[in-house]
């Protein structure tokens, strides 16, 4: 299987919202993980 830049536009949309995605569930993990870190009195 090539991995090939896609000239379809709408397939470099999907690629790049999916790839946005992941990082603000990356994002959103980390900051939840900060919370649940720190002592809460």
């Amino acid at each position: 299987m090539t991995s090939r830049v896609s000239s379809d536009p709408l397939e470099r949309i999907a690629s790049a919202r999916y790839d946005w995605l992941e990082r603000r569930q990356s994002v959103s993990r980390e900051r939840i993980d900060s919370m649940e870190a720190r002592p809460t009195r």
